[in-house]
């Protein structure tokens, strides 16, 4: 691909993904252009050709999804997602503090820290694009209200008097988990469970101490244990599939044991962030937690992910990195990853 074409197809790109501050970076390199020259690249209007003399434009077919709405309208999509996200995270963050999960609690609290970095970064973006094209129509309020008409609609959708379904389900394991929940009318429960995307196993006393005499049972021994033919709901996968089960909710312990099995140092203390920086992936009450844009996982974490859904949990969906995907869209994944 010559420098032009290169041109062209990373500054629509830039433009589709809102990312403008980018594009300012890119075109502040090239002399005499004007804003006005810029957009009509942007819209697709005009395209860079390679002359003798360097880079020069000519004439081009305009794309409607390329146009100053059609991008204005991915900004206030994007808004709209972070902020749903950043609310919908923070209900999770009030559920697990109900609930005593630490876990849960720090979990939620690094995706909400998280994505008001991407809304700032956002914000940023959207006002390289106001300078550019001198359009500003975005009213974050109007954006707020619609996040809070939609979430009170799915609450009124959502209402206990529809038939309760697993997000996850440990076949009839979990299914005893919810029927029970329901029985005694623990909604407070069945909504943590909703909300968290956990399979609700952590909520048994009986599953719960099960797992501590398991723990007492292995004392200071360090392992790695087959995902499938032992007691543990929660742990870590290493990058080669290697999984360490622990105790629900114990994971804070468990991990500054794990990695000074391994001789990993903690990231200012904090030993989770350790070992994700390394590349492994945070098994927490039959979810699968990273940060999408932390980590990709492996070939390998991805196989155990799959079997462990097929076998184990025996459902068509799995909570991965930051929310659900399908049984389908994990094998792509599988199909994608790197070794």
């Amino acid at each position: 691909m010559n420098i032009a074409a290169w041109m062209n197809d990373t500054l629509h790109n830039l433009w589709e993904n809102c990312e403008v501050g980018k594009i300012k970076n890119i075109v502040e390199d090239i002399e005499g252009i004007t804003n006005e020259q810029i957009l009509s690249v942007l819209h697709g209007e005009q395209r860079f050709y390679d002359d003798d003399g360097g880079l020069s434009l000519e004439d081009s077919t305009p794309s409607e999804n390329l146009s100053t709405k059609a991008i204005e309208d991915n900004f206030r999509d994007k808004y709209y997602d972070l902020i749903s996200r950043v609310v919908s995270y923070s209900f999770g963050i009030s559920k697990n503090y109900d609930f005593d999960d630490i876990e849960g609690f720090l979990y939620y609290w690094k995706l909400i820290n998280n994505y008001n970095k991407k809304i700032e970064e956002l914000d940023e973006d959207y006002k390289a694009f106001v300078e550019l094209t001198g359009c500003n129509n975005i009213e974050l309020e109007e954006v707020l209200k619609k996040v809070y008409n939609d979430l009170k609609a799915e609450e009124e959708a959502d209402r206990w008097d529809i038939p309760v379904t697993s997000s996850l389900s440990y076949e009839q394991v979990n299914r005893d988990v919810l029927n029970l929940l329901a029985s005694t009318k623990n909604y407070r429960a069945l909504a943590t469970v909703q909300m968290t995307g956990s399979n609700g196993m952590d909520l048994l006393v009986d599953y719960k101490l099960a797992q501590n005499n398991a723990d007492e049972a292995r004392g200071d021994k360090v392992f790695a244990e087959d995902i499938l033919n032992c007691i543990w709901n929660s742990g870590w996968l290493s990058p080669n599939g290697e999984f360490y089960g622990c105790p629900d909710l114990a994971h804070v312990a468990f991990t500054e044991k794990l990695c000074k099995h391994l001789e990993i140092q903690g990231v200012d203390g904090n030993y989770d962030r350790a070992l994700e920086l390394k590349g492994w992936i945070k098994f927490s009450s039959g979810r699968w937690l990273y940060f999408k844009d932390d980590l990709v996982p492996t070939k390998r974490q991805l196989k155990v992910i799959s079997t462990w859904l097929n076998e184990r949990a025996k459902d068509t969906k799995v909570y991965l990195g930051e929310g659900f995907v399908s049984y389908d869209i994990l094998e792509s994944l599988i199909n994608s990853a790197p070794e």
